[in-house]
């Protein structure tokens, strides 16, 4: 297993595990060696175990999924105020065995025993295989477990001609016990690893096709803890379960850049940036974002970007003072049809603005990014495909009305979004995060 020290603080039964590389770590992916039986054998035989990202069908995953949160609901261990597909238990409902859930469910019994995973155990053991008739079920909520405990002699009978799976009936990362009491994420991106020169921006994406996420009500920073990038809310407060952002990795060179607040470049609430990229180029199309660091770890605000006589400036929306030490990733480029200024045409009584582009409208796989410009709007802004109208919006993800004539930068990553609809499991690179 490698290196965990990046990893946040993982736990069981309530009690921090030592992180020590020696006593945690990641599990090998092999997805590379599917193709390769003799490989799989070796790795099996090497590491004790295969971890096979992404092998099952995603559909049928959900399709099941959907299945025993209902049984769980139907049994009164879910709390009901929050989304039913969340799977949040009720307080004291921590543990549920209720092999019933699982045992006659056809979407249950069609993920299990039919299809990738059936299949998948024939190709490796290179004859007919077969599953055991009953399916257990341990419903298991936070600060909950299953105690260590030997199954060989009971099901097994002795054999060692056998395998045990253990799947996912939904998405999961390394904070998905956290996602309702953690303020940050974990961002697994290759562009991203290892990376602290990057400058990554981000854009709250709440997405209804049934494949995409929730939203978040909160401003957002990016922090960096070797060798990962993390994504904190400004407050403190918690990452609502599912949230989803689209996250963009510009490649370096001119109109990215890390700019810092100095006592010289800050007035009140604005700071100037001086970039000769930037400088005499109101026609910019500019990306900005915070950047934590020891000096100004948070600014629970929006910043809007906008240019100023000769330069373009920062500035905190709610009117506060833009603090000195803070870091902004920016990212700038020409105007196209995939970077453009949006005014809002609505008037004062909405929260939302539907964008029309020919590059993202009917798009739902299109990957944005929202920077906000000119009138001052203190709330935090996320992205929402409408099926039904087949567009984009902007909007205030706490329904305040947008101020009137607001206006936006948008970025469209193309690539991107080409890349999601081949593949839009992940079409945000993230796996909260998507």
């Amino acid at each position: 297993m490698s290196t965990t020290t990046a990893l946040p603080q993982l736990y069981s039964y309530g009690h921090a595990l030592e992180m020590a590389d020696d006593k945690v770590g990641l599990l090998r992916d092999s997805r590379d060696a599917m193709d390769d039986v003799a490989e799989l054998h070796r790795r099996f035989d090497t590491d004790g175990y295969l971890y096979i990202k992404g092998g099952l069908d995603r559909d049928e995953v959900l399709a099941a999924r959907q299945s025993l949160v209902d049984g769980l609901a139907e049994a009164g261990v879910l709390d009901e105020s929050h989304p039913r597909m969340d799977g949040v238990c009720k307080p004291g409902s921590g543990y549920v065995f209720k092999p019933e859930l699982t045992n006659n469910n056809p979407k249950i019994q069609n993920l299990l025993y039919s299809g990738r995973l059936p299949d998948f155990y024939t190709k490796f053991f290179g004859e007919n295989i077969r599953h055991y008739d009953f399916t257990w079920l341990r419903a298991i909520g936070p600060g909950k477990g299953t105690n260590p405990h030997c199954d060989l002699p009971y099901m097994g009978r002795g054999t060692h001609r056998h395998m045990t799976c253990w799947l996912p009936y939904g998405d999961i990362s390394f904070t998905q016990r956290a996602t309702n009491s953690s303020s940050f994420v974990m961002l697994d991106n290759a562009a991203l690893s290892g990376n602290a020169s990057a400058r990554p921006q981000v854009t709250t994406s709440r997405e209804v096709e049934s494949y995409q996420t929730n939203g978040s009500l909160y401003h957002v920073r990016f922090d960096y803890g070797a060798p990962n990038y993390y994504l904190y809310t400004e407050g403190g407060v918690l990452h609502y379960l599912n949230s989803g952002f689209n996250v963009f990795v510009p490649a370096t060179g001119n109109g990215v850049l890390l700019h810092t607040t100095t006592a010289g470049n800050v007035s009140a609430g604005t700071t100037i940036v001086d970039d000769a990229y930037l400088n005499n180029h109101p026609e910019r199309i500019v990306l900005a974002h915070h950047r934590g660091n020891g000096a100004v770890p948070s600014i629970n605000d929006a910043i809007s970007a906008g240019y100023l006589i000769s330069k373009w400036v920062l500035q905190r929306n709610s009117g506060a003072n833009m603090p000195v030490g803070a870091d902004f990733h920016l990212y700038a480029q020409d105007p196209s049809i995939n970077a453009f200024f949006w005014n809002t045409p609505e008037v004062g009584d909405t929260s939302y603005t539907l964008l029309d582009q020919p590059v993202i409208n009917g798009e739902p796989c299109a990957q944005i990014y929202v920077q906000q410009s000119g009138t001052a709007n203190p709330h935090p802004t996320q992205l929402r495909y409408v099926s039904a109208l087949k567009r984009w919006r902007i909007e205030n993800a706490d329904n305040v009305l947008l101020p009137n004539n607001t206006s936006f930068m948008v970025v469209v990553d193309e690539a991107a979004t080409v890349a999601c609809r081949y593949d839009h499991i992940f079409h945000d690179g993230l796996e909260v995060l998507d």
